[in-house]
């Protein structure tokens, strides 16, 4: 409970900082921008918290995704070299832990989110847009544009937050279980790892994607 409590506490310490000196902060790849999306009481620092948690969760993510992969890596390499399970276990822990935190970022930038209104000049560019027009010219992923496009285009941002937490949640549950294996002494299953790869890439491009738009609107 006192880890709980202390990583919340330094969220909002991280939060408050960010706001008293008014960064702007870019988050590159996952979400971009779509912080644009809410106009607070309290004008910019309501989307700082939010964007704050954007680039943290974003960078947990990404960080267990690559974890992941270095894992993936060695299971991989070990029908040449072996397996060395002290490595696996220490990998999969690193991988596990940050997607534990991205999943904490991203449910308290739900609840943030929940709580503060939208910007209504963006969600009527949001829903004016052209997707599949944006979606043909850049040969995007049909149906992972097509779970962006009914967020957006309905102007629910909100819903793809919570879209960003349930996608970490089975991340968390996946990698979770192939840790036991790992831990026990057992070789994972390659049907898992499979599908372990699968929702990291589906989940890093529905926040690509999202992004995308969301850069296009402030062009």
């Amino acid at each position: 409970m006192r880890g709980i409590q202390k990583f919340i506490l330094g969220m909002l310490i991280g939060m408050f900082l960010l706001a008293l000196f008014n960064f702007n902060l870019f988050p590159y790849i996952k979400a971009n921008s779509t912080d644009s999306g809410y106009d607070g009481p309290d004008g910019e620092k309501s989307g700082a918290s939010i964007g704050f948690l954007i680039v943290q969760g974003a960078g947990y993510s990404l960080t267990a995704q690559s974890e992941t992969l270095k894992f993936m890596n060695r299971i991989e390499m070990s029908e040449i070299s072996g397996i060395d399970f002290n490595e696996l276990e220490v990998i999969i822990a690193a991988a596990v832990d940050k997607m534990d935190r991205a999943k904490d970022v991203y449910w308290m930038l739900k609840v943030t989110a929940d709580h503060t209104p939208y910007n209504p000049e963006v969600i009527e560019k949001l829903a004016s847009f052209d997707y599949q027009g944006f979606q043909t010219r850049h040969g995007l992923n049909g149906p992972i544009f097509a779970e962006v496009k009914n967020f957006l285009k309905n102007g629910d941002i909100r819903g793809l937050y919570a879209r960003m937490l349930a996608d970490a949640e089975e991340l968390s549950g996946r990698l979770h279980g192939i840790k036991t294996m790992v831990d026990a002494g057992q070789f994972p299953e390659i049907y898992d790892l499979w599908r372990l790869n699968q929702e990291f890439s589906e989940s890093l491009l529905l926040g690509q994607y999202a992004s995308e738009v969301f850069f296009q609107l402030d062009k």
